[in-house]
């Protein structure tokens, strides 16, 4: 844990470390069931989302993909990754395009994934995304 504490602290030069308290601890807790819901996360429509988790050498990766009629609607990208830039930048790149591996990666021409997310690669990042859609018919055929 002290490796770790110490990479982070030198990688994104943090110069300030807040020691947190048990009450201040006890106050947030009554907020971590909320902030925790699917509902709070991802809006009333989230029982609507498709998840899908990998883990890869960077990290474990958990997405929560809302499409329609082809369309990529919404994308929430969750993990243990470290990240670099804002995730949620990434996500808004993808909104609106088609879900398909060619969709996917004109949405993300000017991008590199990797100033977003550590150690993460173009293919393993769409190929993570269209399991999605493999998982939704495997699902398809069961029922």
């Amino acid at each position: 844990m002290e490796g770790l504490s110490s990479y982070i602290i030198d990688y994104y030069k943090i110069d300030k470390i807040i020691e947190v308290d048990d009450e201040i601890i006890e106050k947030a807790s009554k907020y971590l069931d909320r902030f925790r819901s699917d509902e709070w996360n991802f809006g009333k429509d989230f029982k609507k989302y498709i998840s899908y988790s990998n883990k890869r050498d960077s990290g474990l990766y958990d997405y929560k993909l809302l499409l329609k009629d082809g369309k990529i609607m919404d994308i929430r990208i969750f993990g243990d990754f470290f990240e670099i830039q804002d995730v949620s930048e990434l996500e808004k790149k993808l909104i609106g395009s088609d879900y398909s591996k060619e969709g996917i990666e004109y949405a993300l021409k000017d991008i590199d994934i990797e100033k977003f997310i550590v150690g993460l690669k173009m293919e393993d990042f769409v190929e993570d995304l269209l399991r999605i859609g493999e998982k939704i018919e495997k699902e398809t055929r069961m029922d």
